[in-house]
């Protein structure tokens, strides 16, 4: 493996031996142009990326309105399970993952891993919610480093500003 292509750099062949060389986007394999596309989300000037997993429809509308009457420009997406989740990972590298912890089948924890696994997405922010927050879940969300833990009636735009 080529070490240097984390840095957008790649290793040319010449007479004299290899030398490091910028490269472009389109130049690298489908899993490490996604490398790249994860760890410069951050970059992006045109707002952020959230993806919600939340198996309650109503839940994942208020979390979206609370999210643009914050003023900043977001885009959001939504699952209500698990697998509905993970093709949702595949599509995009996201900045912001919002997740419930209680689901009918699996746990927030459960996909909180997913997230940090994921060859795209290991690097977006994870807010674990709840619309009950017990101490032991979310000890082991900000253990596993989620970026908050809060409970569903707790959410408010200054919160989600922060």
């Amino acid at each position: 493996m080529n070490p240097f292509w984390q840095h957008g750099l790649a290793m040319h062949q010449t007479p004299s031996g290899p030398t490091a060389g910028p490269t472009a986007l389109g130049d690298l394999p489908e899993e490490k142009a996604r490398y790249h596309e994860a760890s410069t989300a951050y970059e992006r000037t045109n707002g952020f990326d959230i993806l919600i997993l939340d198996d309650s429809r109503f839940d994942q509308s208020r979390i979206i309105r609370d999210c643009q009457k914050t003023g900043l420009p977001v885009r959001s997406w939504t699952a209500v399970d698990i697998p509905e989740f993970e093709s949702a990972l595949d599509e995009r590298a996201y900045d912001v993952v919002f997740i419930d912890y209680l689901l009918p089948h699996g746990n927030g924890l459960h996909a909180q891993r997913i997230v940090q696994n994921h060859p795209m997405n290991f690097g977006a922010a994870i807010v674990m919610i709840s619309s009950e927050m017990r101490t032991d879940v979310a000890v082991a969300s900000m253990k596993k480093d989620s970026l908050d833990c809060l409970d569903k009636d707790a959410l408010s735009i200054d919160k989600l500003r922060e």
